[in-house]
């Protein structure tokens, strides 16, 4: 390798002794000459004080680059030991989220289990007891014993409340427990080997059940559509959070194809449905370079919607409860 110090240490020691012996040979023959030419002629002198110089030389050449190989070690065992301690610190900080998010889940999935006990046990328990006392009231009430009535009375007004509180815990706990961006990650997600590249904008961090469930099912239509009827290279998901609305928007760069779908059917009027079942708008249609699906949801319609599924009769939920 021309221009490079040999890397071997006998191959540093054979190119610093090469010059040594060679001033040495040139010394004796020097030296000899000396002695039988009396005294020394100039050339015979320089001849002899070039030999310490060239050992001298060789050694201080041998010993830098001894010393830069060492340098060059060192620097790459210092480069070694940066990109091990990076790796570490990346997988302990991969195995640190991935323990996060698993915790998370499982606070979450137990947030819906409570949920679910608290409804099948205790709601159906209460159902049957508000129901119960209703069908004595109006015996009672038939009867003409107007004191019973009026407490049978009573004790249905107590029951339908501790429904009502346990309906509405029922709720908050789902609502908690829902795992909104999660569920907009796994609906944003499109089939291997779709030409479709979709990125996800979410700006929402914690909405109600019934809206996550609502997202999620429009932008997997839309993004279905736009897999199945456009030319579309790029989509954008949007999830948008106002003070008095939730928004959702998702626009691809396909062009503007014709995409209709018929009433009651699976597609665009699904969209708009899932989004009036919440008090809300869509609109579907071209949009600058592309096609848009465009929901808007109230805040305060979904809130009301949920209290008054809360507040409802027992009787009249009870096989319509999730």
């Amino acid at each position: 390798m021309q221009g490079r110090w040999p890397r071997t240490r006998r191959a540093r020691i054979a190119l610093a002794a090469v010059p040594c012996a060679a001033s040495a040979v040139a010394a004796m023959s020097a030296l000899a000459h000396a002695t039988a030419v009396w005294p020394p002629t100039t050339a015979t002198l320089v001849a002899l004080l070039l030999v310490p110089l060239t050992a001298a030389t060789s050694i201080a050449g041998w010993m830098r680059a001894a010393g830069r190989d060492a340098q060059r070690r060192y620097r790459a065992l210092a480069d070694l030991r940066r990109e091990r301690l990076r790796l570490t610190h990346a997988r302990i900080n991969d195995v640190e989220a991935s323990r996060a998010s698993d915790l998370r889940r499982a606070r979450l999935s137990e947030r819906i289990r409570i949920a679910r006990e608290i409804h099948d046990n205790v709601g159906h328990t209460l159902t049957r007891a508000i129901m119960m006392t209703q069908a004595d009231q109006v015996v009672a009430t038939t009867l003409g014993d107007d004191m019973h009535a009026a407490q049978f009375a009573q004790i249905g007004a107590t029951l339908d409340e501790a429904m009502t509180m346990i309906r509405r815990s029922v709720h908050d706990l789902k609502d908690e427990g829902t795992d909104f961006q999660g569920m907009m990650e796994d609906a944003a997600a499109v089939p291997e080997g779709a030409a479709l590249q979709v990125r996800l904008d979410d700006g929402i961090r914690q909405a109600p059940s019934a809206l996550a469930h609502c997202f999620a099912a429009v932008i997997r239509e839309a993004l279905t559509n736009t897999v199945r009827h456009g030319t579309a290279l790029e989509a954008t998901v949007r999830l948008i959070d106002l003070p008095g609305l939730w928004q959702l928007v998702v626009q691809d760069d396909g062009g503007k194809p014709e995409r209709t779908a018929p009433r009651g059917g699976i597609g665009l009027a699904d969209i708009e449905e899932r989004a009036r079942a919440l008090g809300g708008t869509a609109t579907c249609g071209p949009y600058a370079q592309g096609w848009r699906v465009f929901v808007s949801v109230p805040k305060t319609t979904a809130g009301d919607a949920r209290e008054t599924a809360a507040s409802a009769p027992a009787y009249a939920t009870e096989r319509t409860e999730e």
